[in-house]
């Protein structure tokens, strides 16, 4: 029996993709994932610990993370687990990282599968491109010394020439027939976004996903895989990791009386290591000022984002200032016609900007002009 943990694009180093505003307490978060990675293996001691893609977020990472794998590895060395990085292009061209982890990371361009013998049993790992084809190494025609030998196949999307971008194409459905064919125990996917081939019950191929988010397309626990092989079955453990948990809710606020209110139906989403984006919908009879809400609603929160999706345009308090013989009167029929004139939401929102900014200014000079008679 084998023991494996699989995990994918760590990427130690990286930044928040939508906001500069907690950088170092995204940086602390990946690091303790990564920690976490290391004591989980050691905790249910697996004989090999697989990363496969980005371990690093930049070609020339800081030496703080430099150190912190070293470290971390060398304690999995220690207790005999091997260890294995397949890498993904940002991990490329790092004279620290050759330096410092070059034993452990196998070559893009590797042909042959790396082979490791654990205990009478002997696994070997073979790295996969797609597209995948028939001439792909099938398991049964690697000769092997050992009563028991497992074959695993290593598929790197980062480096396959495969479009990343899209979170929800599922590129391992499209090769089910060949990862069918190769006959490997277990394919081992590295890629931000989890997916898994499964056939009678029998799982062909996994990825666990990144095991910490970057950013609202990875809401959601994430995982790492912990694999168990033997002759007669592949059992896949998904385990969860993250220090900190992306998510996205919705609220209707149609029902707030006031931005007390809302901050409430806000802070209700609170939990410990939450990085929160808000929307925020529906009809409002009043200008809402997100910096206000936001400054006594984020405390309760690692990060919190909220985005004002509320509609002004088609409130009482409009249709009323409408029917005023002043200049913001005249303003808000103008922007109420434009606004029914068309059924492109993006130009609807654009209008319900504009009308916002032109009250705020109104505001600013508390009124002076609003009462100007047409």
């Amino acid at each position: 029996m084998i023991k494996i943990l699989h995990t994918s694009d760590i990427d130690l180093g990286a930044t928040p993709l939508f906001t500069p505003d907690f950088s170092e307490k995204h940086h602390q978060h990946r690091l303790a994932t990564f920690n976490a990675l290391i004591d989980l293996a050691l905790e249910r001691q697996v004989d090999l610990f697989v990363v496969l893609d980005h371990l690093f977020f930049d070609a020339n990472p800081d030496s703080e993370w430099f150190k912190a794998v070293e470290l971390g590895l060398l304690r999995l060395e220690e207790k005999g687990i091997g260890v294995l990085l397949y890498r993904g292009y940002p991990d490329d061209g790092g004279q620290q990282g050759i330096d410092c982890l070059e034993r452990y990371y196998v070559s893009q361009n590797r042909s042959a599968p790396v082979e490791l013998v654990v205990g009478a049993e002997t696994v070997h790992l073979h790295l996969l491109h797609l597209p995948l084809s028939s001439e792909t190494t099938s398991a049964s025609t690697v000769p092997s010394e050992s009563p028991v030998s497992y074959h695993i196949g290593v598929l790197l999307k980062a480096v396959s020439g495969e479009n990343c971008s899209n979170p929800y194409y599922d590129f391992l459905i499209h090769h089910k027939e060949l990862i069918q064919v190769l006959n490997y125990h277990y394919v081992a996917v590295g890629n931000r976004y989890p997916s898994e081939l499964v056939d009678d019950g029998k799982v062909l191929a996994f990825c666990p996903g990144s095991p910490q988010a970057i950013d609202f397309t990875e809401k959601g626990p994430r995982y790492c895989a912990l694999v168990t092989l033997d002759q007669q079955r592949v059992e896949v453990e998904k385990v969860e990791m993250q220090q900190s948990l992306f998510d996205h809710a919705r609220i209707d606020i149609s029902g707030c009386s006031d931005e007390k209110d809302i901050c409430a139906a806000v802070v209700a989403l609170a939990q410990e290591d939450l990085v929160l984006q808000v929307e925020l919908v529906g009809p409002i009879e009043y200008p809402l000022t997100l910096s206000r809400i936001v400054s006594q609603c984020r405390n309760m929160f690692t990060y919190l984002d909220i985005v004002d999706h509320t509609s002004l345009l088609n409130s009482r308090y409009v249709k009323s200032m409408a029917k005023e013989n002043t200049v913001r009167g005249k303003l808000a029929q103008i922007f109420m016609a434009k606004n029914q004139s068309t059924n492109d939401v993006d130009q609807q929102r654009i209008y319900e900007l504009a009308l916002r900014d032109i009250l705020q200014r109104f505001n600013a000079v508390q009124g002076q002009n609003s009462g100007a008679e047409l």
